[in-house]
């Protein structure tokens, strides 16, 4: 058995008669809220477009399949280092760098590069430099590192090998390099 709720669909041209003879109709909030938008709907787009267009959006890589081809690279580099037993200690007092490497044959290239890699923003990345020095260590000048964490990546220049560490920076630092896993 249906019941009725006691409201009709009312049509347009019933409401424009209705209109007409000075009769008033009534019809449901359901009926009239399927028409508008609520203020807090047209609120939160707003501020989701302005959010949308003010946020940089340096999180997110450009060319995924380029970052997918650098993986594997990687990974060679890291079997490489493992291979060689490579490990390194670097030491920072603010103002210069320098790393010792151990491995079963010594490392003898003249200049190794350590990129210095900020954790969020990639505007403060550092490559530098280092130079072998007559104890076969590498040293060079270290420009100054906000506080925070940063990413700490040591190669030869021939990129056939790589060891890494994760920092966090507050003044002088030391940081153990090893291939990652």
């Amino acid at each position: 058995m249906l019941r009725s709720s006691g409201f009709r669909r009312i049509s347009s041209s019933t409401q424009r008669d209705a209109a007409a003879a000075g009769e008033q109709i009534t019809t449901r909030a359901s009926d009239r809220s399927s028409r508008t938008l609520p203020a807090s709907a047209v609120i939160g787009g707003i501020a989701t477009i302005i959010i949308a267009v003010q946020s940089p959006n340096a999180l997110v890589v450009d060319d995924y399949y380029k970052e997918g081809l650098a993986i594997n690279q990687n990974k060679k580099r890291f079997a490489v280092a493992a291979d060689m037993r490579l490990t390194g200690l670097l030491r920072s007092d603010a103002s210069t760098v320098s790393v010792a490497l151990t491995a079963i044959e010594p490392v003898t290239e003249k200049t190794l590069v350590l990129q210095v890699i900020h954790a969020t923003r990639s505007e403060l990345d550092r490559t530098i430099l280092l130079q072998r020095d007559t104890d076969g260590s590498y040293q060079a000048p270290l420009p100054a590192l906000l506080a925070g964490n940063w990413y700490l990546t040591l190669q030869n220049q021939q990129q056939t090998w790589e060891i890494r560490s994760r920092i966090t920076v507050d003044g002088p630092f030391q940081a153990y390099l090893a291939p990652a896993s």
